[in-house]
């Protein structure tokens, strides 16, 4: 079996975030960007929701022009904040199933499966994981191509929005692209599209049957790449992303609460899962922290610094519900999340009889999670 890369693609990324942070919204025309000011405004689209497309409505189009266009629908001003914390979770799913996940942008990530096939499946199992594990968990949707490498799995991944998954078979990579408008290959933006029609290319393939040295004598180094594309070459590898700066999860409550049963039991389970998380990196963690986003919108994170690194559940659960009962206030609460970070890979664990206890139970629950699924609880601590 070859390389089978994911190029995983979030859809409609800021204005999906919006509709499910407003759900009034949800089925309407959103369109993110600069203010129109009823029509005069000078800015662009930055994102605009499916339904805001069925009206023409693109990225980049003049804001003023998607006014004119669609005069009722929702224009919203980007909440980069928001979509950085969606996008981390998005892109920590993505690190559940492959430590080589190159991140290329806010709403999209190259994924190598190659090597993980024994414990999750084959390139299709994992993506049908990934996409279930980002609808169940963020309730966005994810659109996923799959091919031997990184060009042919990014064009695949834009065929079939929203919500897609599609394969480009092995060995077929030149035939799955050639039919294919010349825009859709990784690279050649307006310009360049334009300078290719203007000889008669209109397809991935027609330059795919140019002479290589043609392409080279009309856009110089960058035509000798655009040619090798074309052909279905591609060998890019698939850059790993910086070292892990935190594990975090996050929960939006389907009704604002200020229940401390369900906030406790919800931090306990995040707790479960970033510690398990930093286990599998072979990390140890310092730092614990919360976040609280209460039913006004208002959002806090609070933190604390342990005195010594730790990878177990005991020490987190128990910074986490500290942080909590010091920032329950009488304002009910939307969202809560908790991270670990302050991360070292080079710390040898502590001897004490209590600490290998609990190490030995992480590890034996670990095991059982990995076999069984999230079902296999923590019975209440």
């Amino acid at each position: 079996m070859g390389l089978e890369i994911l190029h995983a693609d979030i859809d409609s990324f800021f204005a999906s975030v919006e509709q499910i942070e407003h759900p009034s919204y949800r089925n309407q025309p959103v369109i993110v960007g600069a203010d129109p000011m009823n029509g005069k405004g000078r800015g662009v689209v930055s994102t605009a929701s499916y339904e805001a497309r069925k009206f023409g409505i693109r990225s980049a189009m003049p804001i003023s022009k998607a006014f004119s266009i669609c005069p009722n629908g929702i224009f919203v001003r980007p909440d980069m904040s928001l979509y950085s914390d969606y996008s981390e979770r998005v892109m920590n799913i993505f690190k559940k199933y492959s430590p080589s996940v190159e991140q290329i942008s806010i709403d999209e990530a190259f994924i190598d499966v190659s090597g993980v096939s024994k414990l999750f499946g084959d390139g299709v199992s994992i993506a049908k994981k990934i996409r279930d594990d980002v609808k169940k968990e963020t309730s966005l949707t994810v659109s996923v191509g799959i091919a031997s490498n990184k060009a042919c799995a990014k064009i695949a991944s834009d065929i079939n929005k929203p919500d897609g998954l599609t394969v480009c078979p092995l060995g077929m990579e030149k035939e799955f692209i050639s039919d294919l408008d010349i825009t859709r290959l990784w690279g050649v933006g307006k310009k360049c599209a334009d300078k290719l029609r203007n000889i008669g290319i209109n397809t991935i393939g027609d330059i795919a049957n140019r002479r290589c040295e043609e392409m080279v004598s009309i856009f110089g180094s960058n035509g000798y790449r655009i040619w090798m594309l074309s052909n279905g070459i591609d060998g890019d590898s698939v850059y790993e992303s910086d070292e892990i700066k935190s594990i975090s999860k996050e929960y939006t409550f389907q009704e604002d609460t200020d229940s401390a049963e369900l906030l406790t039991s919800t931090i306990r389970s995040m707790a479960d899962y970033v510690t398990r998380d930093a286990r599998r990196h072979l990390l140890k963690y310092k730092t614990v922290s919360i976040k609280l986003r209460f039913s006004d919108f208002t959002t806090i994170t609070r933190s604390e610094t342990l005195s010594e690194y730790s990878d177990d559940y005991m020490t987190a659960k128990k910074s986490a519900e500290k942080l909590l009962r010091g920032n329950i206030s009488f304002r009910k609460i939307r969202l809560i999340g908790l991270s670990i970070s302050n991360f070292s890979d080079d710390i040898q664990n502590t001897l004490f009889e209590d600490t290998e206890k609990t190490y030995k139970t992480d590890l034996i629950i670990d095991k059982l999670k990995l076999k069984y699924g999230e079902k296999i609880g923590r019975c209440g601590v």
